[in-house]
């Protein structure tokens, strides 16, 4: 490992606590970007120390992806590639607009690509997230994109043999299940989801025949919760007892406490959105650990 005063955290705007806990686990400092605003409501940054001849990460969370948000994160990279680094990387938990990553119908909006193509503008030594929504998000990136998995966590949280099955909501999350169920010695049930509009999905599976038991649904991302609401409750209907654990969590709070409401057991999530409004019953895991592993390498 690289000595203290050779690596610089900079925690960009609304990602001081994840950034703060990946430094403290480098033994690095760690720089939080201060954030003001002109007049005329054009973004005003500053950082305020020199970075020149340093091993530079850069940490950005999202809380929601708003414009704001993208223009300070490029903003600050150009700033942070004029101080002269000696390199820089980038740990970026969610990777925004990962979800948009083939043509649909006759669209050719492809918005990961655009996202790549600014990012591959900066010399970055290595770009480190976690739980893409699909691999294709990786065929962008020309081998500069680390996909970190939360799987060990989920897994973590519960001892062998309390949990029957893995579920995946559809076939895209069936990877991801399997990573969890290798480690806890289990099955994998994949439900078939079918999506009516943004805010509702149908998610079905015939459970016909299966012993009841402990399941965790595992997804990469809660937005409007619509999708991992509709299969606890088919799991629930049948008897299973159901714990949820959720990379990304952007849904808002009643979203959550529907989830509790009709009987789901565990809700857990990590810290790769930047939340400070989630409720108790929520238990929050950091992924720290996963990216400063990773850094080291």
């Amino acid at each position: 490992m690289l000595f203290h005063d050779q690596i610089s955290v900079v925690a960009n705007v609304g990602s001081s606590v994840l950034a703060s806990s990946i430094a403290d686990l480098l033994n690095a400092r760690v720089l939080f970007v201060c954030e003001s605003y002109f007049d005329n409501g054009e973004l005003n940054l500053s950082f305020g120390s020199d970075l020149s001849h340093q091993d530079v990460i850069v940490v950005q969370t999202f809380t929601l992806v708003n414009s704001d948000l993208l223009m300070a994160f490029f903003i600050l990279m150009d700033a942070i590639f004029h101080s002269n680094p000696r390199r820089v990387r980038l740990v970026i938990p969610y990777l925004p607009y990962s979800r948009s990553d083939r043509s649909v119908g006759h669209s050719q909006v492809i918005s990961i690509r655009a996202v790549a193509g600014l990012l591959k503008g900066f010399d970055l030594q290595g770009i480190y997230t976690v739980d893409l929504h699909s691999t294709a998000a990786l065929d962008f990136f020309d081998g500069g994109l680390h996909q970190l998995y939360a799987a060990p966590l989920w897994a973590n949280c519960f001892y062998r043999g309390e949990i029957d099955y893995v579920v995946s909501p559809d076939q895209g999350g069936q990877d991801r299940a399997s990573r969890v169920a290798d480690l806890l010695a289990c099955d994998v049930i994949t439900m078939c989801k079918t999506r009516l509009s943004n805010q509702s999905v149908s998610c079905q599976f015939s459970l016909d025949g299966l012993p009841q038991g402990h399941v965790v649904i595992v997804d990469d991302v809660m937005s409007s919760g619509s999708t991992v609401f509709s299969c606890a409750e088919i799991l629930l209907a049948s008897g299973f007892k159901v714990s949820v654990c959720v990379t990304h969590v952007f849904a808002e709070i009643d979203a959550l406490m529907s989830l509790v409401k009709i009987g789901v057991d565990k809700v857990i999530v990590t810290d790769t959105v930047a939340r400070k409004d989630l409720p108790g019953f929520v238990e929050v895991l950091t992924v720290a650990p996963l990216l400063a592993h990773s850094l080291v390498q």
